[in-house]
């Protein structure tokens, strides 16, 4: 990877640390009370009801911004991004004034479990929340518009910048004993990070311009990319919304946000691990596709899948052993109890395999993606969100298994899994052969060592935590590195084994450097 692609990956890294910085203040000062389930609830709705739209719109933003570009100059492709956002201020404005209108309902839906005095926060919460749209949405467009320029550092600020104010306006609310001041800093915070954009964008010479054709034929280029992605989007929010609908109806106070805080862990996991992987390899898999080299598009996800489980598994094993030591530590503060802990640690545990399935399904999909079909991945989304609407009954009520909220985290495990079985399974169908065999073998040897880790963090953990926990789950990832760093090695495994390679002949060439000079 470039230089690029590191500062990318420190940036989200900084970035979801930031994230989770701010979710402990949220923790510490709200727990998992009334508060902190409408706060998300209510920050939920908009993002998801606007947020499948503007996915798919950005999604095809940069390669039509780039057609409009090659064909016509860079004028046209700044005319083509300011009709763009005068196109989606119109469409904002409507689905703003819908969800102020339909607030009761919408929330309702998102969290059936809701009444009283809940239910009327959440409703005044939404309506507060909606104004932040206009902000997002601009705010979208530019960040595209700057990666197009190769700003990324520039985009990617903007999430830190938030998670910054969101904590400022957290304080606020509670020194002056006024909740709204939440709903309203939220707002705030978008707008101010919308800040940052227009002296970004004007230095890349884009001047806006009242332009508004809908008929323009990179508009209709660029819906005719979007249109997939909306729907694949779409199918997955409807997911989140019975996920989140059930969480509301299972405890009185806290489901929502168990759940979510168990999320983010997954969520930093993923981002940081299999986001990187998948955005490594893709450019190279588009190459071979382009070429049609089939065979080594086949390799290059079959080598992404291990590379990833390499990371992947013994990440998931960790987190799931030291979930109680890891949510006590992160949130359990202020308002955020040993019960909190307790429920989201517990929740966490059944999440945690989610990221296996996830991580094959995205390789995949970059497969399929590069092979320009688009078609098959809504397919195994479409599939993977009915499992799991079924499964989250099923595992979660008790005419079923009686799971409770951690039915609702399995239920999300399983469907990862059936999507990514069934994208291995098509990818093969459609376009040949893959070594599966080998495959499995250095992903058996993956699991095996990660047992082997997790049984040593384990005895660490447990033999050392009655003294100091916070001691003992340091102790405990330091014996799992070192665990699972002897084991591999032992495995004979080929990604390992390049891997030590490429790390062995860097700190070779820099010391090659070191002594030159």
């Amino acid at each position: 990877m470039g230089k690029t692609a590191i500062f990318l990956m420190l940036f989200t890294l900084i970035s979801k640390v930031s994230g989770l910085i701010r979710e402990q203040f949220f923790a510490y000062y709200l727990g998992n009370g009334m508060i902190s389930d409408s706060y998300n609830t209510a920050m939920t709705i908009p993002t998801i009801i606007f947020g499948f739209v503007l996915a798919g719109v950005i999604a095809g933003y940069i390669p039509i911004y780039s057609k409009a570009e090659y064909e016509h100059g860079e004028k046209k492709a700044k005319e083509f991004t300011a009709n763009l956002v005068n196109i989606l201020i119109v469409i904002t404005t409507v689905i703003i004034f819908a969800i102020i209108i339909f607030a009761p309902a919408l929330v309702s839906i998102f969290a059936s479990g809701y009444e009283g005095d809940k239910r009327e926060i959440t409703i005044r919460f939404t309506r507060l929340m909606s104004f932040s749209l206009y902000a997002t949405m601009i705010s979208s467009v530019f960040i595209g518009f700057l990666q197009m320029k190769k700003r990324f550092i520039i985009a990617e600020s903007a999430g830190l910048f938030m998670n910054f104010l969101n904590v400022i306006v957290l304080v606020l609310a509670f020194k002056f004993n006024n909740m709204y001041i939440l709903p309203l800093g939220y707002v705030l915070s978008e707008y101010l990070k919308y800040i940052l954009f227009p002296h970004f964008v004007k230095k890349e010479g884009y001047k806006h311009k009242f332009i508004f054709d809908i008929h323009d034929e990179y508009i209709k280029n660029m819906l005719r990319i979007a249109i997939p992605i909306f729907l694949s989007i779409a199918a997955v929010d409807i997911s989140t919304i019975v996920d989140q609908s059930l969480a509301s109806t299972m405890i009185t106070h806290g489901g929502v946000s168990s759940m979510r805080r168990a999320s983010l862990i997954l969520t930093l996991v993923s981002g940081i691990i299999v986001a990187s992987i998948t955005t490594s390899i893709y450019p190279q898999m588009s190459k071979y596709a382009s070429r049609k080299e089939i065979g080594r598009v086949k390799k290059t996800i079959m080598d992404g899948n291990i590379y990833s489980f390499i990371l992947i598994i013994p990440s998931m094993i960790g987190v799931m052993i030291l979930s109680e030591p890891l949510i006590k530590l992160l949130f359990e503060r202020g308002n955020f109890d040993v019960n909190s802990t307790a429920i989201t640690s517990s929740i966490l545990v059944f999440y945690m395999p989610t990221i296996v399935g996830q991580s094959i399904n995205q390789i995949f999909t970059r497969g399929f993606y590069s092979m320009n079909n688009t078609k098959t991945p809504i397919l195994i989304t479409f599939v993977q969100v009915f499992s799991n609407i079924v499964l989250n009954y099923v595992f979660s009520y008790n005419w079923g298994f009686g799971l409770g909220l951690n039915g609702l985290a399995l239920a999300t495990s399983v469907s990862s899994f059936i999507g990514g079985v069934l994208s291995a399974y098509l990818f093969r169908q459609k376009y040949g052969r893959i070594n599966f065999k080998k495959f499995s073998i250095n992903g058996l040897k993956i699991l095996l060592t990660s047992l082997i880790m997790g049984i040593a963090t384990y005895f660490t953990y447990h033999g050392l935590s009655s003294k100091n926990y916070i001691l003992a789950f340091l102790i405990s990832i330091i014996v799992s590195i070192l665990v699972y760093t002897i084991v591999i090695l032992f495995m004979r495994i080929p990604e390992v084994t390049k891997l030590i390679n490429i790390l062995y002949s860097r700190i070779k060439k820099k010391r090659r450097k070191a002594n030159i000079k």
